[in-house]
């Protein structure tokens, strides 16, 4: 999905363009590819800028959806939408590694955020996603999720990254990590 313009107004989450492209695995229907611009995602107020989500499409894939999106308050506007075909010159968007990225946290972007990490959640406006110097484990920095105010279950926010699963295919995979919390009630 192409947009010849998105404009935003008092955007205070955030909002962007999204595509998936599903397909049958073992009989159910999954994700395939996606991309809604998390990553990079789009705040405040802004005029009319290009956005592009590109994605491959595997031959197994079985349908393709897209559109923009608007987490939280504000508005958000699309024109001149395009769906087309690229070449392999065109980079894609999304799932662009092959393996997991910044595990210690040690890249930070200017917001102070992981570099490689998106927030994510049913609410996720709700919750503040940083890299904490105050908190570190063994000397390595931490990122933390903390609720700005009182939110109300079934809330929910979390940091996450996603890659490509081919270097895993039919092999048992762990995600682990030092975890510490404070007042999670």
């Amino acid at each position: 999905v192409k947009s010849e313009g998105v404009e935003t107004h008092g955007t205070e989450a955030w909002a962007g363009l999204w595509m998936l492209v599903d397909g049958p695995i073992k009989g159910k229907t999954t994700t395939l590819a996606f991309d809604n611009m998390q990553d990079r995602f789009i705040q405040g107020t802004t005029g009319w800028q290009n956005y592009s989500v590109v994605l491959d499409v595997p031959e197994t894939a079985a349908g393709i959806s897209g559109g923009i999106l608007l987490a939280g308050s504000g508005a958000v506007w699309m024109s001149g939408a395009k769906f087309e075909a690229v070449g392999p010159e065109v980079q894609t968007t999304g799932w662009d590694t092959d393996a997991p990225v910044n595990l210690s946290f040690e890249k930070t972007s200017s917001s102070k955020t992981a570099v490689g990490w998106f927030p994510s959640g049913n609410n996720s406006q709700e919750y503040e996603y940083v890299v904490d110097p105050a908190a570190s484990y063994e000397g390595q920095p931490s990122v933390s999720i903390k609720s700005k105010h009182g939110v109300n279950m079934p809330s929910f926010g979390m940091m996450a990254q996603s890659f490509r699963a081919a270097q895993y295919i039919g092999k048992r995979v762990r995600l682990s990590a030092n975890l510490k919390s404070e007042g999670v009630e």
